[in-house]
């Protein structure tokens, strides 16, 4: 409401003619029938909508774009025989990891990775919003819902610790440098899983429409069960080497191939398929929507019609 001065002039009290400066004007005084034009209040919405596999698949490429600029450092500048790396003498093979061990390209990876780690962070999180939404509209059950409130936080903390890859030189200590690799492993796995039980849950698995239910159902279940298993068989050889009782002799040829072999296996179930899965059900299962909204006030909004006020006597 506004009020009359001496000078004829209606204004907006004090108390408001801070919120509302942009918009408010003194307006002639009609009397006791003044009029006011009010502050023009409307609502301004942003929303977003994207897809939680987007996100996953972006960050898998930049992974792939790391491993690439890596590798071209390595190869070009790095003056280390790499058949003597500390991987080699400990495990009898070099994996992609031996390619950001030494400097420079070390240095140049850990500028690269964060790309990769915001990216699986947005993903585990999106993901765990698309949940509640999913839960919202009885699509998955409160159990899933409440897998989702545990098992997130802690993959977003192992997702945080991989940096640490980059932080302890493997030279020096090699088994603080393959703790940082360990957490990828682990929190990739409990993506799988989470992803797994949301796909059943909204009866949308992959390539479902082209195997039918039960054939993607048993694809996806034997994927799991496959890279639960490489991913135990990969940590029992490696922490079985640094207790020193290697299930796995790598000192002979045969074990070095062995060992190499689950490694690759690893890296095929854990770093290409889930960007395989992550275009296919970018386009099956469902997005989310964020959406803000929030009074706005200034002189592009909508104004108030002008309504004469009723002025006590």
């Amino acid at each position: 409401r506004g009020f009359c001065e001496q000078r004829g002039e209606c204004r907006v009290p004090q108390s408001t003619k801070s919120a509302t400066r942009a918009s408010s004007r003194p307006v002639p005084c009609a009397g006791r029938g003044c009029l006011v034009e009010a502050a023009a209040m409307a609502h301004t919405t942003l929303e977003i909508s994207f897809h939680p596999e987007t996100l996953r698949l972006c960050a898998y490429l930049a992974f792939y774009v790391m491993v690439a600029v890596s590798l071209a450092v390595t190869t070009t500048t790095v003056k280390v025989d790499l058949q003597s790396s500390a991987l080699m003498r400990t495990f009898g093979y070099n994996n992609v990891c031996v390619f950001w061990d030494y400097s420079p390209a070390r240095e140049i990876a850990a500028l690269v990775f964060p790309v990769t780690e915001y990216l699986f962070q947005a993903y585990v999180l999106t993901a765990w919003i698309r949940a509640y939404q999913s839960y919202a509209e009885a699509e998955v059950s409160l159990r899933y819902l409440r897998a989702v409130n545990v098992i997130s936080p802690i993959t977003m903390t192992l997702l945080a610790w991989v940096r640490i890859i980059f932080v302890i030189d493997g030279e020096q200590n090699l088994l603080g440098h393959t703790l940082g690799f360990t957490a990828l492993q682990i929190a990739l796995l409990l993506v799988a899983y989470l992803n797994y039980f949301y796909n059943e849950e909204v009866d949308l698995l992959p390539f479902q429409g082209t195997l039918g239910k039960l054939g993607a159902r048993l694809l996806s279940l034997a994927y799991l069960v496959s890279f639960t298993f490489i991913t135990y068989m990969k940590m029992l050889i490696v922490f079985s080497i640094f207790a020193g009782t290697p299930v796995v002799d790598t000192t002979t040829p045969s074990g070095a191939a062995g060992a190499q072999f689950v490694d690759i296996a690893w890296m095929f179930l854990g770093a290409i398929l889930p960007a395989v899965t992550a275009w296919q059900q970018r386009w099956k299962t469902r997005g989310i929507r964020i959406a803000s909204s929030s009074p706005h006030i200034g002189a592009d909004s909508k104004r108030a019609e002008v309504a004469p006020l009723s002025v006590p006597a």
